[in-house]
């Protein structure tokens, strides 16, 4: 927001309206790729260019759109707080009981390293 100007307003409707076309499975079969990087990085450039259109901005050039992408998500994640009620102590506890701590999700590990950053509890896990 601050880089590209309008309100915080704005782009929270943009956002919004952007990820509601972007699950359309219409729009889903447009970002087919032969692998999760190339089907991420398609994902990102439509995000961040659909805000864009919505908000009557020039959409970047395709890097910029993918650094934009990750510099909002890793904000964004590091303020999510949707843990479910005792997982942060379950996970220190199992953390400081020795064991190695894993995740599985359908998240990249770019947003996990932010929520679980955000929550205080990334140092716990083994890598990410």
């Amino acid at each position: 927001m601050p880089l590209l100007g309008k309100t915080e307003a704005d782009w929270a409707r943009a956002h919004r309206e952007t990820v509601d076309r972007l699950a359309d499975p219409q729009s889903m079969s447009m970002l087919i790729a032969a692998d999760f990087v190339g089907f991420y990085r398609a994902y990102q450039l439509r995000w961040v260019g659909g805000m864009c259109e919505l908000l009557g901005l020039p959409t970047p050039p395709e890097e910029e759109c993918v650094d934009l992408a990750s510099r909002a998500l890793a904000w964004i994640t590091r303020r999510i707080r949707a843990a479910l009620p005792g997982a942060v102590e379950a996970i220190r506890l199992l953390h400081r009981q020795g064991y190695a701590l894993h995740t599985a999700s359908g998240s990249c590990s770019l947003e996990l390293s932010g929520y679980f950053e955000g929550v205080g509890v990334r140092h716990c896990f083994v890598h990410l």
